[in-house]
């Protein structure tokens, strides 16, 4: 799943940012003058309301339903190298994207420490 990708990206490059799309990222340029493109994947997934009920009676009797989920991956890329030059994820289980304060909670939290 997503989620599980995020968990291994966490764990197969810890502190070390020696990513890269290669030379394909100079296509990307052109002939524009843009010389950096942040990449942004962001999933979320919702709980109907039949299922926060069965999430509710799983938990009476100890079993863990899982309900909805967000997750995000942003990465700055310098399009003349094609190394990433900054990358975060974020991962939550709560959240709504579909109203704007959370959207910009999570946008933020998913931006933060972003190189400006």
């Amino acid at each position: 799943s997503f989620i599980e990708y995020i968990k291994h990206l966490q764990i197969t490059k810890k502190n070390k940012l020696d990513w890269t799309i290669g030379d394909n990222a100079r296509a990307l340029r052109g002939k524009s003058d843009v010389e950096y493109a942040l990449f942004i994947y962001m999933r979320d997934a919702y709980s109907s309301s039949s299922r926060v009920v069965t999430m509710a009676i799983g938990a009476l009797f100890g079993v863990f339903i899982p309900g909805g989920a967000q997750a995000g991956l942003a990465s700055l890329v310098d399009l003349t190298t094609g190394n990433i030059i900054w990358f975060n994820r974020m991962m939550s289980a709560t959240g709504d994207l579909r109203g704007p304060d959370s959207a910009r909670a999570a946008v933020d939290q998913l931006l933060e420490g972003f190189p400006l």
